[in-house]
């Protein structure tokens, strides 16, 4: 387009009809190249496929509290905290949505994260079943084992999963990682309380349990 211009000044000489028509022509490249960047670039940020992807979330659906529990199973702390969540956390199904959100802060930590998934695939929003599955995730992390090692304990276990690597990926592009990046996300183990418009972040696991505590007083 630069050319172009440069060629449009050097023929001023040209007469006025001509110089209509090529500032006419002008105007309908850059408005043809407009438009078809904003058609291509709007495809690629919200993907037709996306559209009517879910996540996994637990609990009550209908309440205006959700807790969002942002961990690592590499993180010693997460495990700690997990553990003793685990009661409070199946207490409050019914009255409070929970969601769980795998911040991939170590090495094979994705890998472990997508194996969640690909387990809420097949069981839905079983919470019951989700804690079992982080269970194993968390325990098996500790040993270091890997991700195949964990799937065929689950396959001794009878839980079944379903792995779709792909559909797992976007649930990270298009949920997960928007959701670290709203509530800056640094640290695991963090606790988000979301009432309506109010998101409160908890950071580290005596911080967490003490506002779960009050939580659980007053839901």
């Amino acid at each position: 387009m630069r050319n172009w211009g440069m060629y449009v000044q050097k023929n001023v000489w040209m007469s006025p009809a001509s110089r209509h028509f090529r500032g006419w022509l002008v105007i309908f490249l850059i408005l043809h190249g407009t438009l078809f960047t904003s058609f291509t670039f709007s495809r690629l940020v919200v993907p037709a496929y996306a559209e009517n992807i879910q996540y996994p979330s637990f609990g009550n659906d209908k309440s205006h509290t959700e807790i969002i529990i942002y961990s690592d199973y590499f993180c010693p702390a997460c495990l700690i905290l997990d553990s003793q969540l685990s009661n409070t956390l199946r207490n409050l199904e019914n009255q409070v949505k929970i969601r769980f959100v795998d911040v991939p802060l170590h090495p094979g930590s994705l890998e472990f994260a997508k194996v969640f998934l690909y387990t809420w695939f097949e069981s839905g929003n079983n919470l019951e079943r989700a804690m079992r599955v982080r269970d194993i995730l968390f325990r098996e992390a500790k040993m270091r084992m890997s991700h195949r090692k964990v799937m065929r304990i689950l396959n001794v276990q009878g839980i079944p999963y379903k792995q779709d690597e792909e559909t797992a990926n976007i649930i990270f592009r298009q949920i997960n990682n928007p959701l670290m990046k709203m509530d800056k996300i640094h640290a695991t183990p963090t606790m988000v309380i979301v009432k309506g418009n109010k998101r409160q972040s908890y950071t580290g696991t005596v911080e967490i349990l003490k506002a779960i505590e009050e939580l659980t007083a007053h839901p």
